[in-house]
């Protein structure tokens, strides 16, 4: 997704436009170039739910090492912060402990469909990039012109968002339609555990390693932005970095228990049951799911028409 550095602007992540598929619903970004911000968890749920777009708030720069800050002048605090960014890149804990300081951060993609309003509202914070349009209408038709004609907008500021009738309105004798209007955003989460390096591996991608003019091997991708990598699928209980990568199909794993931490649009506060059809929806272990934050996996207490009870959660994208 055209990833890069921006050392230039405040806690911003580098990335381009991108074309993604969620829930069956195909779009296309705008330069997106995303801010580190969360969920806000300082409003009440009901505060949370009313504003839109979703309400977040900066992500908390980790604390400095006290061995830093105690170094002395600035040339011996360098020194000292290197240290901590070896032992990262080593991952060796007795070096330096550098856990409390190197905190992992999930950003992540979201979308849904909403009720088309006359005005834009910028789905996330970005300091370079915004929605070069005034009204839905507006962006709808600069696209169109786009995609007819074969060009480009240069500052890459205009999405392609789909709309749709989702519904009918019964008025006094006349019937109005309902349109929906689709939404994304890029918001992040800080997590609050560690999450260590072997836990990731090059994915093999033919598509990458043939990118460059020199077809590149996983080893020398390693030092460059090409690759794109995937979680050790093994349950955070159970991992253990000498065993061998496992195969075969998996149910709950370790990348379903990262996104069980991100909220959803109701927020980190939220508590929602999914009791669709008249069944309550439970976790593996027949306790409630909270679904206010992302699940893929649920069970049921019943039994369906084929005499199971776990079931995987809408598309698979």
């Amino acid at each position: 997704a055209a990833c890069h550095d921006h050392a230039d602007t405040h806690n911003t992540v580098g990335m381009g436009e991108f074309q993604a598929v969620l829930n069956g619903v195909h779009f296309a970004t705008r330069h997106n170039d995303y801010s580190l911000e969360e969920a806000d968890d300082t409003l009440a749920l009901d505060e949370f739910t009313n504003s839109w777009p979703p309400a977040s708030k900066p992500i908390e720069p980790a604390p400095i090492p006290p061995s830093v800050l105690s170094a002395g002048s600035v040339s011996d605090q360098i020194d000292e912060m290197k240290e901590y960014f070896r032992a990262f890149k080593n991952q060796n804990t007795t070096h330096r402990d550098y856990r409390p300081y190197f905190k992992p951060v999930l950003c992540y993609l979201e979308g849904a469909w909403t009720e088309s309003q006359d005005a834009i509202a910028e789905p996330f914070a970005s300091e370079r990039h915004h929605i070069d349009a005034d009204t839905w209408m507006d962006l709808n038709q600069k696209t169109n012109f786009l995609v007819n004609s074969g060009l480009k907008n240069n500052l890459e500021n205009l999405p392609i968002l789909p709309t749709a009738f989702r519904a009918m309105k019964n008025g006094n004798d006349t019937f109005e339609p309902i349109i929906g209007q689709w939404f994304y955003r890029i918001v992040c989460k800080q997590l609050n555990h560690d999450i260590p390096l072997s836990r990731m591996r090059i994915l093999n991608d033919v598509h990458n390693q043939f990118r460059t003019s020199k077809p590149s091997t996983l080893e020398s991708m390693e030092s460059t932005r090409l690759p794109v990598y995937e979680f050790n699928p093994t349950s955070d209980s159970s991992y253990d970095p000498v065993d061998p990568w496992p195969k075969g199909r998996w149910r709950n794993d370790y990348l379903d228990y990262l996104m069980g931490q991100l909220p959803g649009f109701d927020g980190p506060k939220a508590d929602l049951q999914d009791s669709a059809f008249g069944y309550n929806v439970v976790d593996d272990s027949g306790s409630h799911l909270n679904t206010a934050f992302y699940t893929r996996y649920y069970s049921l207490a019943k039994k369906d028409a084929m005499g199971n009870t776990g079931r995987k959660r809408s598309f698979n994208d």
